[in-house]
């Protein structure tokens, strides 16, 4: 869970995910927070918190380029938000493979060279690295995508 202040934390952590190593005690303070668990093994910490690194840091730094982009084109970010969370909703729907749309998971490599152009050079190191991450994930999908 991000903490963003202890507030805040304090408010979010009733209920939530929390990852224990098999200390009773931790098990107790979950169970007391009306929380739901699973166990991280010593071998499996680092992968486990890279992921969530990448599911609440990697996730902030891609809304701050879309905010970033909105505000040039004097969009409100706002708007991207409806987006935002029905995409977070399919993938917990359908899953990441099944849940992705757009140019690079239609293979439309046109488009994702127009949207290159069009960013500031500042902004194009992390919209390719996605890119190039989205064309993967896409082409791993093992049943047939419908129209995305």
């Amino acid at each position: 869970m991000t903490l963003p202040n202890a507030r805040a934390g304090a408010a979010l952590l009733r209920g939530g995910w929390f990852a224990i190593a098999g200390d009773d005690v931790a098990a107790e303070m979950v169970h007391a927070l009306d929380g739901r668990s699973f166990v991280v093994t010593d071998e499996n910490r680092a992968r486990y918190h890279a992921a969530a690194a990448i599911a609440s840091n990697h996730l902030v730094v891609l809304l701050g380029q879309v905010e970033r982009l909105a505000a040039s084109v004097d969009m409100p970010f706002a708007a991207f938000l409806p987006l935002i969370r029905a995409s977070v909703d399919n993938v917990e729907a359908l899953g990441a493979q099944r849940a992705l749309t757009g140019p690079a998971a239609r293979g439309d490599d046109e488009t994702v060279e127009r949207h290159l152009l069009a960013l500031d050079e500042t902004e194009r190191p992390l919209y390719r690295v996605v890119s190039n991450a989205a064309r993967t994930l896409a082409s791993s999908v093992t049943t047939p995508r419908e129209d995305v």
